[in-house]
């Protein structure tokens, strides 16, 4: 190691306001304060009618499910699996399985059958929450192997055979809480800090996914301290659309609003994001790098704005802009004239673009998951928006580091959270410590040690350096690093984000471990590849466009570009257009949008072999 493992930010001792709390705990307290504010809202469908709940009215159905849960015979450490979209049903179904002292555990929606088979083999649920019929066949081979499951419950069904429709398992609690509402009640203040709050099963870019165990303690400590690090005081408004089996979704939308308050628009399809970011207008928002592109791409590319946006006015604007939030970077101070300057160009143009996108009532923006690319950050730098970007894993119960107001620097993911401390090994992997990281894996803890007091490091397989202020940045994963035949050795994510610069690249995967050279296998923005081809069809799909020669030569130009800004081995000599869009249903991505690595080159290795003997410039397949 390297002997300077320090807490980069001291800030408050968060670990004691975290002391003695659950998330029942502090969700009453929330209550307390502000039960009449908006907690949740949601549309089931399209155009559907908007169904919102205050904070009160939130924990009164709680408490009724988990009187619910209770009556069906749901004991306390039972796991109640949760398979369903960003509703308001399953907030609920996961804060009643805690108020019953049972552990809610995530599923992926896209989940196949044999994940779910080996999740359910693992953890045993006692419960299973499901929202449509596709969903319960998926469960079949699961089922079929768990002896322990005592109820099925249908979201979008009315009452079924073997099963309870969500509206009948309602009103069964509130019968059940009016009986017996002393035993309800005792068994959620049973809950103890050190029990466990959810099991995470990560979605793997290799191999099985693995059940993170997350205490109560982790869960409110790491909410208390993203609060404290980034002086959250007000109640925020924010949307949900990442999966509630993705750990920041559940810290961000669960999590800090049981301890904080605050409204968040739930939505069950992210195809509806743009809309609803302009009629909401929130004052939070996190976006996984991907996501921050699409948004770039909103504000600069649709309904004419590209042409506005090639003005000199906005680009006059936008240098002030990214002027204006590198003056803000930890150790700079902004002039007189900047400011001055910045103010009067934010309220004549910036403000206009911003509104574009429902992001001009935003405060705090933050990213993660991926190391977000340095074009999409000073993009948005232009527009006046820092972009607070952090990192973390499921195994810290999500954010370790991130930049915040206070502690600033473009590029980097920041400095540790309070209490968290930050080490890197003598191999470069990042090592991290503190009362977030997870007891362990679901069926593999050591009993009665905790990773927070012990001395442990969690290793977290990835990559990274730090700059003299302590700032963190990431270089790669460990195991992705591609070492080539001779010798060099390459991290494949920084050659990819240079390429996804490209408007023209949706997603690229570099390849060359034991190789004499890097090649690339890229896919292409369908919209953007056929505007920019003068003289094309009005309508072409993947297979017309990657033929073209037009398209090739727009793909090259972009790997020259990248090529242009990293030493002569880590350049991509060949690359290779694919018809196809990669999606985690695809099997390409994991539901956070990272990389299978390994199931990309198994599909295509045979287009990577040819890479090695064909032509200089790119294949399609």
């Amino acid at each position: 190691m390297s002997g300077n493992a320090a807490s980069l930010s001291p800030g408050p001792d968060v670990h004691q306001l975290s002391q003695g709390h659950t998330l029942c705990t502090v969700l009453e307290h929330t209550v307390d304060l502000g039960g009449d504010q908006l907690a949740y809202s949601d549309r089931l469908g399209p155009g559907g009618q908007l169904r919102s709940l205050t904070w009160r009215q939130f924990r009164e159905t709680t408490r009724k499910v988990a009187a619910g849960l209770i009556a069906h015979g749901v004991s306390a450490g039972d796991r109640v699996a949760i398979m369903a979209s960003n509703r308001i049903e399953h907030i609920i179904a996961d804060a009643a399985a805690l108020h019953a002292g049972a552990i809610p555990v995530p599923i992926y929606l896209t989940a196949a059958p044999e994940q779910i088979a080996a999740i359910a083999g693992q953890c045993a649920p006692t419960v299973l929450i499901a929202e449509t019929a596709d969903q319960l066949a998926r469960w079949e081979r699961a089922l079929a192997r768990v002896d322990r499951l005592k109820l099925i419950v249908r979201l979008d069904a009315s009452e079924e055979a073997g099963g309870r429709s969500w509206e009948t398992l309602v009103d069964d609690g509130a019968k059940y809480l009016g009986d017996w509402p002393h035993q309800c009640e005792s068994r959620w203040r049973a809950v103890c800090p050190d029990e466990t709050a959810t099991v995470v099963f990560t979605s793997g870019t290799t191999g099985a996914p693995k059940g993170v165990v997350l205490t109560h303690r982790n869960v409110v400590y790491e909410a208390k301290a993203l609060l404290a690090a980034n002086n959250l005081t007000d109640a925020g408004t924010s949307v949900s659309y990442l999966p509630f089996a993705h750990i920041a979704e559940r810290m961000l939308s669960m999590y800090l609003p049981y301890v904080a308050g605050g409204h968040v628009r739930l939505l069950a399809d992210s195809s509806e994001l743009a809309d609803t970011l302009r009629e909401l207008r929130p004052t939070r928002f996190f976006g996984v790098p991907r996501i921050w592109e699409k948004i770039q791409t909103w504000v600069s590319g649709g309904d004419g704005a590209a042409d506005e946006f090639n003005t000199a006015e906005v680009q006059a604007a936008l240098d002030t802009g990214r002027r204006y939030v590198a003056s803000r970077q930890s150790g700079s101070v902004t002039p007189a004239g900047l400011l001055e300057e910045f103010s009067r160009t934010d309220a004549q143009v910036l403000s206009r673009l911003r509104s574009r996108a429902g992001l001009d009532r935003l405060v705090w923006a933050t990213s993660a998951a991926a190391p977000m690319p340095e074009q999409t950050l000073k993009f948005f730098a232009g527009l006046g928006i820092r972009i607070y970007d952090a990192y973390g894993m499921t195994e810290t119960s999500g954010t370790a580091t991130t930049n915040t107001e206070a502690a600033y620097r473009l590029g980097s993911v920041g400095l540790p959270l309070p209490g968290v401390l930050v080490d890197i090994a003598d191999d470069g992997e990042i090592l991290l410590q503190g009362p977030a990281v997870s007891p362990g894996y679901y069926g593999q803890i050591e009993a009665g040690v905790d990773p927070s007091s012990s001395g442990r490091w969690l290793r977290t397989g990835d990559l990274g350096r730090r700059d003299a202020d302590g700032f963190l940045y990431l270089v790669g994963r460990k195991k992705e690093m591609i070492i080539t035949s001779s010798g060099k050795n390459i991290a494949p994510a920084a050659l990819e984000e240079l390429l996804l610069e490209s408007e023209f690249i949706s997603n690229a995967i570099v390849y060359g471990d034991q190789r004499p050279f890097l090649v690339a296998l890229v896919t292409i923005d369908v919209a953007a590849v056929g505007a920019a081809i003068a003289g094309g069809p009005a309508v072409m799909d993947s297979n017309d466009l990657t033929a073209r020669t037009e398209v090739l030569t727009l793909i090259q130009r972009a790997v020259d570009r990248a090529n242009a800004r990293v030493s002569r081995p880590e350049q991509v000599k060949k690359f290779a257009l694919l018809p196809e869009q990669w999606t985690p249903q695809g099997g390409q991505l994991t539901p956070t949008l990272k990389l299978r690595r390994e199931a990309i080159v198994i599909r295509h290795g045979r287009l990577l072999d040819e890479l090695y003997g064909g032509p200089t410039q790119g294949h399609t397949e």
